[in-house]
């Protein structure tokens, strides 16, 4: 397959070298600095790491999209501007990005925060691949730079592994003949080098040069042909089915559709564009099936919408906004025009998708009006409103101690509602947020009891048709000795595995798929008469040879007994 292609040709690593500080010095200072600042991190001590820019994860995220950012300016005005202003342009947007890094108030330990500086930098990434082709009619040159660039891609990370590995063999066998003792930052500092030293200047030396790329389709391995035409095409094919087979039934039973729906429409639309690019050298060569394939794909596609359309707005309804579903319905807005670009060029234009595709992720993650924050804000309106209305606290301020007697006064909906509401604004954008409402200190430990009072009140508010519990172990047994001298086996369970639940017991099943404990949660939910006690020794339970330690815990139970929409995690403890 590489002899076929025109543009590569083994380097020796001197020609490979000098050609990427040439041609994308900025880059290539910035893969330098990225190398040194991870081999920092490898070998100094913790102690010397903590506190310093190296512990900050914005500092990573900068660097890491500052190599594709510069590479990108320059393939974008490489025909365009001259080496000198080229370059200049370059260093400029890596210092608006370095800014942008420093003045963004967003905190990337939590995600909607990392998505702040993910979304840029995965954009970065992508136009590696079309930024040299924002010309109108360069689809041929764009699905040829890009076929040899990812070529490249494949061999620099072949090349880096392979190097990687045996280094790290050679490592290995002398500190096993001789007795060096190397230390583990050793293997660390190899794979540093590897993969952010080697790996980077051998992609940047061998990016093909847009101007050269052939006007014409290249050929392609047979493997792509064989993935595209006869793997994913009768996927897709599949995929459809079943989904037309779905919307005839839910139009026959007239009811709304499920919210998977919208995950499978998105599989399909997303693969079938993969699918057009992947064979886009076939559909020049007027390949039937794949021509059929072409003309009907958008056209069958938009009953698929609609009906994702239907399903997203249910969700809408049921659970109100949050941030995944605002994505899943600007997704379902890119699919529409996917669908209809598709049907108007009859697949034959294979760069505005995926174009399109990214800017839009870009400007719904970036800025005040990205998605995260229209969620939060909504939120934050919704709570107020809730607690104004229903005169909760004292001026509008909860306290921890006084939660469960100030959420009586609500109903189940809007005890859940509010409930949801903090979960979701602590998990997303930390405990702080949530400060505005409390006159204590808020943390994520006091998150617990925050969320137990709630459900307290919520299962006082339910009159005992439904009773919630929920309990967490946070740090509950932290400094505590736990007598387990009498226990052979050690067994974690979760609900995910290893657990089964009748009308008031849960089963823990061993490997064997046999009971090996049973933990009476019905009982001890009415020994506590119901209510919500973060107090371990209440929720732990010593039977027959066994002792149960819950970790974690949440559901409801219906009246009558019975369990439902269980979470729990925990260890047991016990004796054949």
């Amino acid at each position: 397959m590489l002899d076929r292609i025109n543009t590569f040709r083994w380097q020796s690593i001197t020609e490979t070298l000098l050609n990427a500080l040439k041609r994308f010095p900025v880059a290539a200072t910035a893969t330098i600095g990225l190398c040194i600042s991870l081999l920092l991190l490898v070998n100094l001590p913790y102690e010397q790491v903590k506190g310093s820019i190296l512990y900050e994860p914005s500092y990573w995220y900068v660097w890491v999209g500052t190599l594709p950012l510069a590479a990108s300016i320059v393939l974008c005005f490489e025909n365009r501007l001259n080496p000198t202003i080229r370059h200049s342009v370059s260093l400029l947007a890596v210092l608006l990005w370095n800014l942008y890094g420093y003045i963004s108030n967003d905190t990337p330990e939590h995600f909607f925060g990392a998505l702040a500086f993910i979304a840029p930098i995965v954009t970065f990434f992508s136009s590696l691949f079309w930024a040299a082709f924002l010309k109108k009619d360069t689809d041929t040159s764009f699905w040829n730079f890009s076929y040899l660039l990812c070529i490249q891609i494949l061999t620099g990370l072949l090349f880096a592994s392979v190097l990687a590995a045996g280094l790290s063999l050679a490592l290995f066998s002398t500190d096993t003949l001789f007795g060096c003792e190397f230390k583990s930052e050793m293997y660390s500092n190899i794979h540093v080098l590897c993969y952010t030293l080697f790996f980077p200047f051998y992609l940047l030396g061998n990016i093909p040069i847009a101007s050269i790329t052939e006007t014409k389709t290249r050929s392609f391995a047979q493997a792509w042909k064989i993935l595209g035409l006869y793997i994913l095409l009768p996927l897709l094919i599949l995929y459809g089915t079943i989904l037309y087979a779905y919307l005839i039934k839910i139009i026959i039973q007239w009811q709304l559709p499920d919210g998977w729906v919208s995950a499978l429409v998105s599989i399909l639309t997303i693969g079938g564009t993969i699918t057009l690019f992947i064979l886009y050298p076939l559909c020049i060569q007027k390949n039937r099936p794949l021509k059929f394939f072409r003309q009907w794909f958008g056209i069958l596609l938009l009953p698929l919408l609609i009906l994702m359309t239907v399903g997203i707005i249910r969700r809408f309804q049921d659970y109100g906004i949050t941030t995944n579903r605002l994505y899943v319905l600007l997704l379902n807005f890119w699919c529409y025009t996917t669908a209809l670009y598709t049907i108007f060029t009859s697949g034959k234009k294979i760069k505005i998708p995926f174009i399109s595709f990214i800017l839009l992720f870009l400007i719904s993650s970036i800025g005040p009006w990205r998605f995260s924050e229209i969620t939060r804000y909504t939120m934050h309106k919704r709570i107020d409103t809730l607690i104004q209305n229903n005169k909760l606290g004292t001026n509008n301020l909860l306290t921890f101690d006084s939660l469960e007697t100030q959420c009586t006064q609500l109903d189940s909906i809007d005890a859940t509602r509010l409930q949801d509401d903090l979960l979701y604004l602590t998990e997303n954008y930390g405990a702080k947020d949530i400060q505005v409402w409390f006159t204590d200190s808020v943390s994520s430990m006091q998150f617990s009891k925050l969320t137990q009072g709630i459900t307290s009140a919520l299962n006082r508010s339910q009159e005992n048709h439904r009773i919630y519990f929920s309990y967490y172990q946070s740090d509950s047994y932290e400094g505590k000795n736990i007598n387990i001298k009498d226990y052979q086996y050690a067994l974690f369970f979760d609900e995910n595995s290893n657990i089964r639940t009748n009308s008031d017991n849960v089963e823990i099943l061993g490997p064997d798929s046999t009971v090996v404990a049973v933990y009476p949660l019905v009982d001890l939910l009415k020994k506590q008469n119901y209510k919500v006690n973060s107090n371990d020794t209440i929720w732990s339970f010593r039977g027959n040879n066994t002792y149960i330690l819950p970790l974690s815990l949440d559901g409801y139970m219906n009246n009558p007994q019975e369990i439902g929409g269980l979470y729990i995690k925990g260890i047991v403890f016990y004796n054949p």
